[in-house]
């Protein structure tokens, strides 16, 4: 599953550079494109199955955005700069959990740089909190 996922994100990053190619050779001088920042492309979970959903997240798709549903939670997050959609927030979070992994492996995997998905996780988590602290409040009488 880890080859299919890496494969997907290869072919997309190879078709996305080489467009970014053409139109920077034909815009863009060679001293500036060296000066440039590295490009992300962020992971579309439509493209991955529900079984590789399962596998990075513990939970398919369709179940991940009946949760976000009924966490009420928004279409888009901003956070700073960082534009992100719902599902792609709450799968980004359930990975950090599932696995605990290092903010490079998840850079890779969903396409940000580490300090995005620190960024990210971080408040998508206090956003997630607020939605459910109703819930985790015990009767201490």
């Amino acid at each position: 599953m880890c080859n299919k996922i890496h494969r997907l994100r290869q072919q997309q990053q190879e078709q996305q550079q080489q467009e970014q190619q053409q139109n920077e050779e034909e815009t863009i001088p060679q001293e500036i494109r060296r000066a440039r920042r590295a490009r992300y492309s962020k992971l579309n979970l439509n493209l991955l199955s529900d079984g590789t959903c399962i596998y990075l997240f513990h939970f398919a798709l369709s179940e991940i955005e009946r949760i976000t549903t009924a966490l009420r939670l928004g279409h888009v997050y901003h956070f700073s700069s960082i534009q992100v959609r719902k599902n792609l927030d709450f799968a980004m979070l359930l990975n950090w959990y599932s696995f605990l992994k290092h903010l490079g492996d998840m850079s890779i995997l969903f396409g940000m740089s580490e300090s995005n998905v620190s960024v990210v996780c971080q408040e998508f988590e206090s956003i997630v909190m607020n939605q459910i602290k109703w819930g985790l409040q015990f009767n201490i009488k």
